[in-house]
This record gives C-alpha cells, structure tokens and sequence, in this order.
C-alpha cells in the first residue's frame, strides 16, 4: 500500500507545488455569497423560469400532502371498513385518491400565478409590488374557474386576490418581525 495519497505532498500530483502555500481552511469572516460571476450576487430575485418551477413543485408537494391528510381522515371515517384490513384498505384508496386532486389542482393554480405574474411584471416594467400579486391571484383564480359560468369566474377571482393579498400581508408581518 502507498503512503500519502496525491495530494498529501508527495509530489505524484502535478498540483502539489502549485497549491502548497495556499490555506483552504473556512474563512469564517465570508459573506455567504455562493456566486461565481459578480452580476449574479447582485440579483436577489429567482429569474421568472426558477421562480415557475419553485412555486408549481413546493405547490405540488403542499397539495399532496394536504391531500394525503385529507384522505387518511377521510379513510378512517368510513363506517363501511369494520375490520382492520377493510380501514387500511378505505385510508389507501382515499389518500390516493384525495392526494393526487390536490396536489395537481395546487400546481395547476400556482403555474397560472406564477406565469400571469411573471408577464404583468414585465409589462409594467420590473415593478413589483402589492398590485402584481393580488391581480395576478384574481386572474389566477377567475382563469382557473373560467369554464365554470360568470359567477365562478367572479368568485375564482375573489378568492384568488383574498389568498394573494393574505399572503402578502403574511410576507409583510414575517418581514417586520425578522428585522426586529
């Protein structure tokens, strides 16, 4: 067996000298900026593409997992299942069924949002603000229900500003309270 591996300074590795006076140790006074080009450090927004596939994966798996929960409640309801097979069975066949409509119904709304977002955002000229986000959930939400009649379409865009503007006052008050 070898003593010293390649770059333990035995002079098998074609770099041994060219990095022997260098200190990788951590340094512990770093800024915490991870970018290799200095135009990327000076970003601090997702791009819109990032941004699409963030919100409609984390929606996706959020809608799945409120789903599954729903499902197990709703299995372990069932007065059909008397036996411990029969409820195992009606928990598995409602979680995969409640799981599944959630998950795709959470990413379906959060890609709608995130790509009627992202364009208002560009046509209004980079600006945003409180603006963007609840009309952008308003024709999210009237969007989503737009086969559904008028008065869908008008209560889809209600509950979609009312979630948009509930998330933002959300934002806001996490914010205020980290800085303080």
């Amino acid at each position: 067996m070898c003593k010293g591996g390649l770059n333990s300074g035995s002079g098998l590795s074609p770099y041994s000298q060219q990095f022997a006076g260098l200190d990788f140790s951590i340094n512990e006074t770093d800024s915490g900026t991870d970018f290799l080009f200095e135009e990327d450090a000076q970003k601090k927004k997702r791009s819109w593409g990032e941004t699409i596939f963030y919100a409609t994966g984390t929606s996706y798996l959020s809608g799945q997992v409120i789903g599954s929960a729903w499902g197990v409640m709703e299995g372990l309801r069932n007065p059909d299942a008397v036996t411990q097979r029969l409820k195992i069975n009606s928990v598995l066949n409602s979680v995969t069924r409640r799981g599944p409509f959630m998950g795709n119904f959470a990413a379906v709304l959060a890609l709608m949002y995130t790509i009627i977002d992202g364009s208002v955002i560009k046509v209004r000229g980079g600006t945003d603000d409180v603006i963007n986000t609840v009309g952008s959930g308003a024709a999210a939400g009237a969007l989503f229900r737009a086969t559904a009649g008028g008065r869908a379409i008008g209560l889809g865009a209600l509950v979609g500003a009312g979630v948009a503007g509930a998330a933002v006052a959300l934002r806001q008050v996490l914010t205020e309270r980290r800085n303080i």
